[in-house]
């Protein structure tokens, strides 16, 4: 039987998350220490996490929304008009990177590829290593651990304190990559580029503004539920939990709202309430990046070819991981 041609425009759609495609080689940070080495690659990308009260869930959720002020391709700062940034609402950053595992490496005795995330608070530990690589040398000239000639591996690891996840890493051999691992490394990045990968997952201003509105966030026409600021449905004492940080919100459908006083019952409802830099390395302190800063694109190690973007996609949502919730050091 022969599709509609509505129907295939809506499946030929992009949807989905930008990571589906290399959902099976993102590599979660062992509690291990494992020793690892990084390609000269680093992919950005900026987010807002949008906090909103769930009915269905009985308290306060929230989801990701990439932010329409940066452009991950050029990775430079852009007005692109976007809402959350107008309300104040900050960015967290991830840095994405290929790696190879050494001990995997050595098991197999090939050379496989994954794609590791790095918080913003993160990528400035690994960045510092190299001050330890190199002690003699001026820290803003030492080599990066991803340079390839003159880099390191690091060990890398996560703990759990008290439901805070907490990452480490620490330097290790300095050696560089071999031709195999090279060839191994250009082959995946030129296959799977990660900013090119999110790029059509950004939404437009309208789109934005119309989730935003719909799902009752505050400040676009959202209301905090009544209860002394405790959501309905949240058992006293509960911890807030951002496990379920990057799927796509339950309340999709309907708009989630507090539970209305008496007196705002017999009321009218109010109307809804109507920028760093292309990164060569992990060397340096994330707080130190400058928003106005926008490197001209050239022959760097990062510079990527811009290609036609895919078709633009229906939601705009990050990879999945512990330790996407907010913290104070990783937001701008």
């Amino acid at each position: 039987m022969a599709t509609s041609l509505k129907k295939a425009a809506k499946d030929s759609g992009t949807s989905g998350r930008f990571d589906d495609p290399i959902k099976g080689d993102m590599y979660q940070i062992p509690t291990k220490n494992t020793q690892i080495r990084a390609w000269e690659e680093v992919h950005e990308a900026r987010s807002h996490y949008v906090e909103f009260y769930s009915e269905k869930k009985g308290g306060k959720t929230g989801f990701p929304e990439f932010c329409l002020n940066w452009d991950p391709v050029k990775e430079a700062v852009v007005d692109g008009g976007c809402p959350l940034c107008e309300k104040g609402h900050k960015t967290q950053t991830h840095y994405y990177l290929y790696i190879i595992e050494r001990r995997a490496q050595q098991k197999t005795g090939s050379t496989i590829v994954k794609v590791v995330r790095f918080t913003g608070k993160f990528a400035g530990k690994v960045g510092k290593l190299s001050e330890m690589a190199y002690p003699d040398m001026d820290p803003d000239e030492a080599p990066d651990a991803t340079d390839r000639k003159q880099g390191f591996d690091i060990f890398i690891s996560q703990s759990n304190n008290s439901g805070k996840t907490e990452y480490e890493c620490g330097q290790s051999d300095k050696k560089p990559l071999t031709k195999d691992e090279i060839a191994a490394f250009e082959d995946y990045a030129e296959e799977h580029n990660i900013s090119k990968m999110i790029k059509p997952f950004i939404r437009s201003r309208t789109e934005v503004l119309n989730q935003l509105t719909k799902m009752g966030v505050d400040g676009f026409g959202g209301s905090k539920p009544a209860g002394g600021g405790r959501e309905q449905g949240q058992a006293r004492g509960k911890k807030r939990s951002y496990e379920d940080f990057d799927e796509v919100p339950e309340d999709g459908d309907k708009e989630p709202a507090a539970k209305p006083s008496r007196k705002a019952r017999d009321e009218d409802d109010e109307p809804p309430a109507r920028k760093p830099a292309k990164r060569t390395s992990l060397t340096g302190d994330d707080d130190e990046e400058d928003a106005d800063d926008v490197r001209p694109k050239g022959k760097s190690r990062l510079d990527k070819e811009d290609d036609e973007p895919p078709a633009k996609p229906r939601r705009s949502y990050a990879t999945a991981s512990a330790d996407d919730a907010p913290d104070a050091d990783d937001e701008e």
